[in-house]
Protein backbone atom coordinates (compact mmCIF):
# COMPACT_ATOMS: atom_id res chain seq x y z
CA UNK A 1 0.00 0.00 0.00
CA UNK A 2 1.55 3.27 -1.16
CA UNK A 3 -0.20 5.44 1.45
CA UNK A 4 1.11 3.32 4.32
CA UNK A 5 4.60 3.48 2.81
CA UNK A 6 4.38 7.28 2.49
CA UNK A 7 3.21 7.61 6.08
CA UNK A 8 6.04 5.38 7.31
CA UNK A 9 8.54 7.35 5.25
CA UNK A 10 7.38 10.71 6.63
CA UNK A 11 7.49 9.31 10.18
CA UNK A 12 11.02 8.06 9.52
CA UNK A 13 12.07 11.49 8.23
CA UNK A 14 10.49 13.22 11.23
CA UNK A 15 12.43 10.88 13.51
CA UNK A 16 15.66 11.58 11.62
CA UNK A 17 15.38 15.38 11.53
CA UNK A 18 16.30 16.02 15.21
CA UNK A 19 19.26 13.65 14.91
CA UNK A 20 20.57 15.40 11.79
CA UNK A 21 20.05 18.76 13.52
CA UNK A 22 22.18 17.63 16.47
CA UNK A 23 24.81 16.25 14.10
CA UNK A 24 24.86 19.48 12.10
CA UNK A 25 25.29 21.64 15.21
CA UNK A 26 28.04 19.32 16.46
CA UNK A 27 29.76 19.54 13.09
CA UNK A 28 29.49 23.35 13.12
CA UNK A 29 30.95 23.52 16.63
CA UNK A 30 33.92 21.41 15.55
CA UNK A 31 34.51 23.39 12.36
CA UNK A 32 34.28 26.76 14.14
CA UNK A 33 36.90 25.91 16.77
Amino acid sequence: DLKAFERRLTEYIHCLQPATGRWRSKFLNVSLK
